[in-house]
């Protein structure tokens, strides 16, 4: 029974450090993503020109 309680911890942090190390990814290159979609949308608008 110890066993399985420490394995469920043990996955249940990895879990949630993991989740907040892709959330803090994404806050960060999200000014990134933007500038990006922005740049994709204006060179498709002059490519139709």
């Amino acid at each position: 029974m110890k066993g399985s309680a420490y394995t469920l911890t043990y996955s249940a942090i990895l879990g949630a450090v993991c989740a907040l190390l892709l959330t803090g990814a994404s806050q960060l290159t999200a000014p990134y993503r933007e500038a990006n979609a922005r740049a994709e949308e204006i060179r498709n608008i002059l490519s139709v020109l």
